[in-house]
């Protein structure tokens, strides 16, 4: 019952490492250079057009 104890213990300390481990790789990495966009009033990801797509297709 004793090895038991100690087991779970174990697992529990490593798996609680691990999980510290991988969260410091992933929020801890250096930020990646942002890409330039083409207007640059508009930020990147976002959905501010000042265009409609559409337009262009049908001067097509």
């Amino acid at each position: 019952m004793l090895w038991l104890a100690v087991h779970i213990w174990v697992l529990l300390f490593v798996s609680f490492g691990i999980g510290l481990g991988i969260g410091w790789w992933i929020w801890g990495a250096p930020q990646k250079a942002q890409p330039m966009t083409k207007n640059s009033d508009t930020p990147m990801g976002t959905l501010d057009i000042d265009y409609d797509p559409a337009e262009e297709r049908n001067r097509k």
